[in-house]
């Protein structure tokens, strides 16, 4: 079949590391980019050209089936790549998913190298790349004289059936209908996207969606200032690029400015995202006359609730486009004045870091605490120990109680947070992991003065909510997307 030919081609320069476009130089490279340097990823004018004067009219067919759901789509591959230029990364997973690993010797990769990253993340989307797979299990005669190939009798149920990304299950109807018993194992494949699908918050965006991280780290009152604080910013900032959030960060608010802030994030058009992330770092009570429940403090020394004042403006009533879609709101902050002791006996700590660590609340502690970065399940079985629908609210410590934050370290909380979520937070569901967590804080956080910190977890979430790992452009995005803010 004839391949494909095209001179105007845009592509990054591997010798000088720099993306060209239309005649404009870039040497800021997004972290996709740099990742496609690292694996040596060569998408030089002549290696492009070789590429795609090698697909295949089928290849062409199965690479535009697969990135069906990019917004860059375009109505042939040549355009659509020039859209998605600035992400080697990506066309080489595309290879890689059609199985031509000789292309991915041509740019300076592998299939081992790129198999391995697959495993990481992916960003073809999952309902495209499973309808891909069942286009690999169906044979040109099992879909009959009317459709070229495969893609085309998918692409014909989708359009004319009613087959959704949440509902496969009039895909699994039609494809019990094909004289075969081959397709038993995609029906497999099939039934159980279904009834993950069922039970859990579909995460299938590029971008995952927005997160704001409000972080007052300095106040007008030089006696409130929580050093440390930038520490969790840039560990949460990871953690949700990870898993395909564009992060944007405020520092030091006043009230005005934050409440401005949350009306214009709870009024953003959130129906292309999947999800919502809010962090809130500062201090906070449980209770201020005049103030429904938990509290935290801005710049200027005023309280916002977070369940009337925050949670609540992000509900279905006032934000419209986040209806049915999980909201997450992370709360780094005291919520009172008392110091939580320990129950039980007590055990050695294991070669913890000791550190100065401040309470997140109006006052001052000096004591020396510990928090290790892993125990062991036999070490830490040994230890001692609302607002709206679809919204987890994470708090952390309980009501009444302090939480502590070191200033060379960052907060306990966050710190766990982080490290818990991106071990498990694309394998089980959030709460799951959060009670995670919540174990570990409880159990092996310590000040020295014998204090402890339970961090607690608040939901209304009506699905399983699971994150994914994602490789995108997010700096990009990010000035995009948040420059309406």
């Amino acid at each position: 079949m004839p391949g494909l030919q095209n001179t105007n081609l845009q592509v990054m320069d591997s010798s000088t590391n720099v993306i060209t476009l239309e005649g404009n130089v870039y040497s800021d490279l997004p972290r996709t980019i740099e990742r496609a340097v690292q694996l040596n990823i060569a998408l030089t004018t002549e290696n492009v050209r070789k590429v795609c004067s090698s697909l295949t009219e089928r290849d062409q067919k199965s690479l535009m089936f697969l990135l069906r759901s990019d917004p860059r789509l375009g109505l042939d591959f040549i355009t659509t790549y020039n859209n998605i230029h600035q992400d080697p990364y990506l066309l080489a997973e595309l290879l890689y998913t059609i199985k031509r690993f000789d292309l991915l010797k041509v740019i300076g990769t592998c299939a081992h190298q790129i198999s391995k990253l697959c495993k990481l993340a992916r960003n073809i989307d999952k309902f495209w790349l499973l309808l891909f797979n069942v286009c690999e299990t169906l044979t040109v005669d099992e879909i009959g004289n009317r459709f070229q190939y495969q893609e085309d009798f998918i692409l014909s149920l989708y359009t004319n059936n009613g087959i959704t990304e949440s509902n496969v299950n009039l895909l699994i109807v039609e494809l019990r209908k094909l004289p075969t018993d081959e397709v038993q194992e995609t029906l497999k494949q099939l039934e159980s996207y279904q009834k993950r699908i069922d039970d859990n918050y579909p995460m299938n965006t590029i971008p995952t969606g927005l997160c704001i991280i409000l972080n007052m780290e300095k106040f007008d009152d030089p006696l409130l200032d929580r050093p440390g604080s930038s520490i969790d910013v840039e560990r949460l900032r990871k953690t949700f690029n990870t898993f395909g959030f564009v992060v944007m960060v405020r520092n030091n608010l006043s009230y005005d400015e934050v409440v401005q802030l949350l009306e214009k994030a709870a009024h953003y058009d959130h129906s292309r995202f999947s999800c919502f992330v809010l962090c809130f770092l500062s201090h906070g009570d449980e209770y201020v006359t005049g103030k429904a429940g938990s509290v935290v403090t801005t710049r200027d020394g005023k309280v916002l609730s977070v369940e009337k004042d925050i949670a609540k403006r992000f509900d279905s009533n006032n934000s419209p486009t986040l209806d049915g879609k999980p909201k997450v709101l992370i709360l780094q902050a005291c919520r009172g004045a008392e110091e939580m002791l320990p129950s039980g006996f007590r055990i050695p700590a294991l070669s913890p870091e000791v550190v100065d660590v401040s309470p997140d609340h109006d006052g001052t502690e000096s004591a020396a605490s510990f928090l290790p970065d892993d125990v062991s399940a036999d070490d830490l079985s040994r230890r001692s120990g609302a607002a709206g629908g679809d919204i987890v609210l994470c708090f952390a410590s309980q009501p009444g109680y302090k939480s502590y934050r070191s200033d060379t370290f960052g907060s306990w909380f966050i710190k766990t947070l982080c490290q818990f979520l991106e071990k498990y937070g694309e394998t089980e569901d959030f709460t799951r992991t959060f009670r995670r967590v919540t174990k570990f804080i409880s159990y092996c956080g310590e000040t020295n003065s014998g204090f402890k910190q339970v961090p607690r977890c608040e939901e209304s979430l009506c699905r399983d909510l699971q994150f994914r790992r994602v490789a995108f452009d997010h700096v990009t995005l990010e000035q995009t997307i948040f420059s309406e803010f």
